[in-house]
């Protein structure tokens, strides 16, 4: 990842990451396969190491709703910022296209934390992952219509998305159906 965020994903070649990873390129080519596969293993680490670092950040936080949209809020500004995250996303079509296994996986992963305080929730985690992706995935790709601050956007989501998924007052889930 470091000679990718070095020098660009189409200029990385196998001899830079042999070196910037201190070995030779049969060993490398003796692991994987070429380029292309060093580059996605590295880049599904990295995501993971994310993850770990989202669900974290948010089991700092008392409710369900603070969990929840402070796991949005991380993710959003994480895929923004790590050229890492940045490149898998894109490259796996985040912004467009259906989402995949993997994107609802992670965000099950990041509402972990939410769920342990909201158990209520856990029939509909596949759900709430997806709306939990939509969310992120609309934040990364379109601003709203008149820019918000960091506070500014919080106090949003804090609005509306508990809610979406039966979030009320105090962290319990209130589902509107009660069959997952």
């Amino acid at each position: 990842m470091r000679s990718v965020q070095q020098h660009g994903i189409e200029r990385t070649s196998v001899a830079m990451i042999a070196d910037e990873a201190g070995v030779s390129r049969p060993t490398l080519y003796a692991y994987f396969e070429n380029r292309d596969e060093i580059v996605t293993q590295a880049a599904i680490a990295a995501t993971d190491s994310f993850v770990e670092r989202v669900v974290a950040h948010v089991r700092r936080f008392d409710t369900a709703a603070e969990r929840l949209v402070e796991a949005t809020l991380f993710s959003v500004r994480g895929i923004r910022n790590e050229p890492a995250l940045a490149m898998r996303f894109r490259a796996g079509g985040l912004l467009s296209g259906p989402l995949t296994a993997d994107e609802l996986h992670y965000a099950k992963v990041c509402l972990a934390p939410v769920v342990e305080l909201a158990p209520e929730l856990e029939p509909w985690i596949d759900e709430a992952a997806e709306v939990s992706a939509r969310v992120v995935i609309s934040l990364l790709s379109r601003g709203p219509v008149h820019p918000r601050t960091e506070a500014q956007e919080r106090r949003f989501l804090h609005r509306w998305l508990p809610a979406a998924l039966g979030l009320v007052p105090g962290g319990a889930a209130r589902p509107l159906d009660q069959t997952p």
